[in-house]
């Protein structure tokens, strides 16, 4: 059985929505130094605006480095990717992304860093991570800038979202945030068990 609690949440209320959830995340349980310094690599990353063909290697290859030593020492990295405002085409960001979403990449857990708000292609770098974290005052904003974004560069971005990487953003987040018509509606479904979960979907989805 499905009961929706909320209806109606248009695109500004997104950009709260992704905020609340990242920071959520970022006020989890701290590991201790020890911990973290005995089972993980790490290494951080800085974008650039726009991101260009050598940027896209640059990063592209370092992960896989990280990738080759995890395997190496047999333990999982990390890579935190500062996200910044920027002006990137679909095309420069998307190459990047298919760089690193490749399977290969299996030991490495993207992180995305998003120090300001962004909105626009950027907005798909956070989406790609793992996990984001953001200051309080920080959102992420439409991807398409009051535009709906083209169908297949839509399904780019929905099959990204679609891998669950991050269990905590949803394809119908995605897609609000492409769509400025699209309706966000908060679900909330009851399992056999009675334990109740969350969802945001779109109108379409919830049909």
């Amino acid at each position: 059985n499905r009961e929706i609690l909320e209806f109606q949440m248009r695109q500004p209320l997104i950009h709260g929505l992704i905020a609340v959830t990242v920071v959520a995340y970022a006020a989890g349980p701290v590991r201790s130094d020890e911990e973290t310094t005995s089972h993980k690599l790490g290494q951080f990353v800085t974008l650039t605006n726009p991101i260009s063909e050598s940027q896209v290697a640059r990063v592209g290859n370092l992960a896989v480095e990280l990738q080759a030593q995890a395997a190496r020492e047999d333990k999982q990295a990390v890579m935190v990717i500062e996200v910044p405002a920027g002006t990137s085409t679909f095309g420069q960001v998307s190459d990047l992304a298919k760089r690193l979403t490749s399977p290969e990449l299996s030991r490495v857990r993207l992180v995305a860093w998003v120090p300001r708000s962004i909105d626009g292609n950027h907005t798909i770098l956070a989406l790609l991570c793992h996990d984001i974290v953001m200051p309080d005052d920080a959102v992420l904003g439409d991807i398409g800038r009051g535009k709906s974004v083209p169908p297949e560069d839509q399904n780019f971005v929905l099959s990204l979202v679609d891998g669950r990487r991050n269990t905590r953003v949803s394809t119908g987040i995605a897609e609000a945030m492409m769509n400025p018509g699209a309706e966000l509606l908060r679900v909330q479904t009851v399992a056999a068990g009675g334990a109740r979960q969350t969802r945001f979907l779109t109108a379409k989805q919830v049909r």
